[in-house]
């Protein structure tokens, strides 16, 4: 999410520790995240994407 910070609260539905702001959170294959965001200033869609280049080439 590069639009606000968010809290990572769990990953593969584990309880995450360290609850800081950050805004890049990494991802095992097949994984889940759970985060917590507050929109500030920014009304309507935003973007939420990753950085696995491989995603858009069917590899």
């Amino acid at each position: 999410m590069h639009t606000n910070h968010f809290q990572l609260m769990s990953i593969n539905s584990r309880p995450h520790q360290g609850h800081g702001m950050q805004d890049v959170a990494n991802v095992s294959p097949k994984g889940r995240l759970v985060l917590r965001m507050r929109f500030k200033h920014y009304a309507g869609k935003t973007v939420l994407h990753c950085h696995i280049l491989n995603h858009g080439t069917g590899a």
